[in-house]
């Protein structure tokens, strides 16, 4: 019978501290975006966020009102310069943290 391999990285236990250290990774090569959503509540925006890599993610940090952000489904994917997100509050201002 075949011996199952284990990642070097779990045979050592430190799979909390590497999931730490990503993270850390991660936030380093975030940006910090502000953007004014337009006067129509859900329409698909393009967002420069000038990160050099395509964005896994985003969190909101701020916002002027209660509102939710969310992935637009355009034909366009996100890229190594902008985000294609939408609003459900109209004229919303947000500061992202996009990484």
């Amino acid at each position: 019978m075949a011996r199952l391999e284990v990642p070097p990285i779990l045979d050592q236990g430190r799979l909390v501290e590497w999931i730490k250290e990503d993270l850390v990774r991660q936030v380093e090569r975030s940006v910090q975006v502000v953007h004014a959503f337009g006067s129509s509540a859900n329409t698909s925006e393009r967002i420069r966020h000038g990160l050099g890599a395509v964005p896994i993610g985003w969190y909101v940090i701020q916002k002027d009102r209660a509102c939710d952000v969310y992935r637009a489904t355009t034909d366009e994917p996100s890229d190594n310069f902008y985000i294609w997100l939408k609003c459900d509050t109209a004229s919303a201002a947000v500061t992202l943290l996009i990484i």
